[in-house]
């Protein structure tokens, strides 16, 4: 029998002691991130212990409230939300008992977290303000600033970025002001969430570094695993895939080493996207199924669906279409329980939004906010097009960006489908755009491209969808046109395209393209992916038959 063993059933006695309990609590705080069945077990024990006496000590149902707590980070750990969200108001109902506000508010904020990873956003909500309301009574300027970082966090979740920006920079000042200006740093990756939302990269990726930088200078390994993730994210969103790389890479390595399995699983999942981009198949697989694995052991896990995304896209790519199939049904399947869920607790959060009576029972902190909320729901239907606007658009192009793109082509897949209607594909990728990035700099790269989106536009019909696929390569989306007609629209857009040069601040700079043709027949079956598949295998035939051409599938 171990040490822990004998701790364990001598806790179970009659015999054990306030300070016996105090030594397991400690023990499970030390293991809820590198061994957090341990951590869970040693908690349940503890709870077991405390529950059985009648009447708990002011010292007892302290320890008590502060075992549901890290059993409820334990959880929360491993991405099980839902038993971690059961833990944490175990604790709130422990601390209120004793009538600790500040507790009573941290309790309510790491609630009010919980309910948003569950998606539960109106609850969130009602959280929030109420930590809120405690903060200003007790005029506590540390949990006001957490209060308001939070409901920052539950916006960004809402997709509302400048919504959720503003109570972040709100809760950053108070912060600053407050007596631990040294936790700032909390503040640093919900900013860094916000500006990537908002596609402002450079200030992403400040806040991504510095959050790194912090976390490992203060030896906070879990923060700094997040952190690393999150400088992954902004390097993959600017396009520098090396850079991406090194810092997923980074992250795996640490939270392997600590045993976060949550973060490995993320960190293998981006690896694997970024792997998938470059067709590396064999290592891209490796990392993404080893993610899934370890979303396995979690229920809910985020990854979850995102994995099953990439392994239908890889095994498509190399035209196994059984295992596509499986892969994309399952990623569907997980992605209508998550929209279900997510549409059911949106809707909430527009009722308590649009009922400033009911709204105002949540808090005082709310009905003091009367005003403004009046104001952002004057605004909301505004501020939400806008945001959607900037959303399916292209930062640098302003045409659709690629995952717009295919959610448009979804439905005209689906149109053609059920009409039997053909609908043709068109890739474009301009050759040797890297000699005009090296000879004459990125800024002129950037009005090239800028250049040539606007042409390939022009070039379409109104009913053609274009999109920015990625670095040098566009694509174009025609409904309801069969290969023949297809063939001569491609044309008309090399024209567009190489027969004049393009115009920028410095030079005229000459532009050549392949481009590539396929056509989705009603009898043929295939799928949306594997009609660009097919376009893309066009392009680069006509890539090596010299470039500045254009070829079709099938080739002759």
């Amino acid at each position: 029998m171990n040490k822990t063993e004998a701790e364990l059933n001598k806790l179970k006695s009659a015999q054990s002691s306030p300070d016996e309990i105090q030594k397991l609590i400690e023990q499970a705080e030390q293991n809820q991130s590198i061994r957090p069945e341990k951590s869970i077990q040693l908690c349940e024990r503890v709870i077991e212990t405390l529950k059985a006496n009648p009447e708990l000590s002011p010292r007892l149902r302290a320890d008590l409230s502060k075992t549901y707590l890290i059993q409820g980070n334990t959880y929360d750990n491993i991405c099980d939300h839902q038993n971690a969200l059961q833990a944490f108001l175990y604790s709130l109902e422990a601390v209120e008992a004793d009538q600790k506000l500040y507790a009573v508010g941290e309790r309510l904020i790491q609630i009010a977290k919980t309910h948003t990873h569950l998606k539960n956003y109106s609850e969130a909500l009602s959280d929030i303000y109420r930590a809120l309301s405690i903060a200003q009574q007790i005029e506590d300027k540390y949990l006001e600033g957490q209060a308001l970082n939070t409901l920052g966090m539950v916006y960004l979740d809402l997709s509302e970025p400048f919504k959720g920006l503003s109570y972040i920079q709100q809760g950053h000042d108070i912060l600053e002001e407050s007596e631990n200006p040294e936790n700032i740093e909390i503040t640093y990756l919900n900013f860094c969430q916000a500006y990537l939302k908002m596609g402002v990269l450079d200030k992403a990726l400040d806040f991504s570094k510095k959050a790194v930088q912090i976390y490992q200078k203060d030896g906070e390994y879990k923060q700094m695993t997040i952190s690393l993730i999150y400088l992954g994210e902004v390097y993959y969103a600017r396009e520098e895939a090396q850079k991406a790389m090194e810092a997923f890479q980074k992250a795996l390595e640490i939270s392997r080493k600590f045993n976060y399995q949550c973060e490995s699983s993320t960190a293998l999942c981006k690896l694997g996207e970024i792997l998938l981009d470059q067709k590396k198949y064999t290592q891209a697989q490796k990392y993404v199924e080893e993610s899934l694995r370890l979303t396995k052991e979690f229920s809910q896990h985020p990854n979850y669906s995102e994995c099953h995304r990439l392994l239908a896209e890889m095994f498509s790519q190399q035209k196994k279409y059984q295992q596509a199939l499986k892969h994309h049904e399952l990623y569907h399947s997980s992605m209508s329980q998550r929209y279900q869920r997510d549409l059911a607790s949106r809707v909430k959060v527009l009722e308590m939004a649009n009922n400033l009576e009911t709204a105002n029972k949540i808090s005082e902190a709310l009905q003091e906010q009367n005003h403004a909320l009046r104001e952002e729901i004057r605004l909301r239907k505004q501020a939400q097009a806008e945001l959607e606007q900037i959303s399916r658009l292209d930062g640098l192009t302003g045409i659709y960006n690629r995952r717009y793109f295919f959610e448009l082509a979804a439905r005209e897949y689906a149109r053609s489908q059920r009409y039997g209607h053909p609908l043709s594909a068109i890739m474009i990728d301009l050759d040797h755009f890297k000699i005009i990035n090296d000879t004459h700099g990125h800024a002129v790269g950037d009005q090239v491209l800028v250049e040539v989106a606007q042409r390939v536009k022009a070039a379409v019909r109104e009913v053609d969808i274009v999109g920015r696929y990625g670095g040098e390569e566009f694509v174009v989306l025609l409904p309801e046109t069969e290969l023949e007609a297809a063939k001569v629209l491609a044309k008309r857009i090399w024209h567009q395209l190489t027969d004049r040069p393009t115009i920028t601040s410095k030079l005229l700079i000459p532009i050549n393209a392949s481009i590539g043709v396929a056509t989705y027949e009603p009898d043929t079956k295939i799928t949306l992916d594997t009609l660009i598949d097919q376009a893309d295998q066009a392009l680069y035939k006509a890539k090596e038959l010299g470039r500045n051409r254009i070829e079709a599938f099938p080739f002759s």
